[in-house]
């Protein structure tokens, strides 16, 4: 063998060796999820060495604690359970009963001594209704269409006495209700509700004297049918809305001016009427509104008082449509143009404060300086005024305007 190819054959040494590195993704990937499976396996043996730690701490502690509690007695105690004894029926503690209304004939018992039949009396006329006592010095609430116009008011108490000096306290025609009184004491008075809370469904008792004398003291049940109904009453010298509760207890000539009662016996409302032309539909008079007026009557300060019972406007005595500016209408063979929008007067009622003043054809546009365009406002302003007022009213008659002045609700 040459020299030469002794050389090409000697061994390599680490001295002289050389490497080639190749980045590969695939490769990185597998061991990076080697990697971390290997750190999940520590993390996991980690958790279950100490938790298995903190048991067996806990066990050797508890296990401690119950042997020096058992060396020490006196110090720690072990609670004992109390001996069981057995209880009879009758050991057993009493039970909470359902609270229990009174019965309707209990209520009507309990109220009639408060009712009082009326008879009033005039030279032309004579009629009678139910009254019951607000107070124990003898002053009895009732309906004013039941004294209205009355020269002798005759009272009859439940136990039959008949008491002929009651007197007429007081009234307001517009909330139908009325003030007289019997001499005397210790009358009982009746237990006033809230009629404000009352829902359709609601028990309703009706107590009063439905053809007078002979049918005193007639106690009739239903329930409330429906509450805030408004009723528009047509008097001589006023219309009237008033606020009532609706009930299906029967009720007939002769109950206006008694009470509507609830299941405990307390007043509710005031019967007044009931709608002739259909079957269990009476009207009463709301207690909690009716007691501010019956109050006011009693103290004598009916002057300024508010009703919250009715909304009344005096009778003016016209009829009339709404018309407005431009509008064209006939007056006798002449055609005419309003001129303003407002009320337009087609008749003109006898015995009334319009009468003579106010003629067929006017359009009334104004009363006491404030504008009416149509007989909503019309009426607005007629709330605002009272039976016996002189107002003055502006109008186009025939296309020239006018003021005239008028006294309401009087002929």
């Amino acid at each position: 063998m040459s020299e030469k190819q002794k050389k090409q054959l000697k061994p390599k040494t680490a001295s002289n060796q050389s490497y080639s590195f190749y980045w590969n993704y695939n490769d990185q990937q597998a061991h990076d999820s080697k990697e971390k499976e290997k750190g999940k396996k520590r993390g996991l043996f980690i958790y279950v060495t100490v938790l298995a730690s903190v048991f067996f701490a806990c066990f050797v502690m508890l296990a401690l604690t119950v042997w020096w509690a058992l060396q020490n007695p006196d110090v720690l105690p072990i609670p004992q359970r109390p001996p069981q004894t057995e209880t009879t029926p009758q050991e057993q503690p009493p039970q909470l009963q359902p609270q229990t209304r009174p019965s309707t004939s209990a209520i009507a018992e309990r109220v009639k001594p408060s009712v009082v039949l009326i008879e009033a009396a005039s030279d032309t006329s004579a009629g009678s209704g139910t009254g019951f006592f607000l107070t124990a010095n003898g002053y009895i609430a009732t309906n004013h269409h039941v004294i209205e116009g009355a020269t002798q008011i005759r009272v009859t108490l439940y136990d039959g006495t008949v008491l002929d000096d009651a007197k007429l306290i007081g009234y307001r025609a517009e909330d139908d209700l009325a003030i007289i009184k019997v001499d005397g004491k210790d009358y009982p008075p009746v237990a006033i509700g809230n009629s404000n809370i009352l829902k359709a469904g609601d028990v309703a008792i009706a107590i009063g004297n439905p053809g007078g004398a002979d049918g005193g003291w007639t106690t009739t049940q239903g329930i409330i049918s429906a509450t805030n109904r408004t009723i528009s009453v047509e008097e001589t010298a006023y219309f009237s809305e008033m606020k009532m509760l609706q009930t299906d207890a029967q009720v007939n000539p002769g109950n206006s001016g008694g009470p509507l009662c609830n299941d405990a016996g307390e007043v509710i409302g005031i019967i007044t009427r009931k709608m002739s032309d259909y079957e269990g539909m009476g009207y009463a008079i709301p207690i909690s509104e009716a007691i501010l007026t019956l109050q006011a009557i009693m103290d004598g300060k009916l002057d300024g008082f508010v009703s919250s019972v009715s909304k009344s406007r005096p009778k003016v005595g016209v009829t009339g449509i709404e018309i407005v500016k431009g509008e064209k209408f006939t007056l006798g063979t002449k055609e005419y143009t309003a001129p303003v929008d407002g009320f337009l007067v087609t008749e003109v009622s006898l015995n009334n404060g319009a009468y003579g003043i106010v003629e067929i054809g006017d359009i009334i546009c104004g009363v006491n300086g404030v504008t009416v365009s149509n007989f909503e406002t019309f009426k607005t302003e007629l709330y605002r005024c009272y039976v016996g007022q002189k107002v003055t009213f502006e109008l186009y008659r025939r296309n020239q305007k006018m003021t005239v002045q008028i006294t309401l609700g009087v002929s």
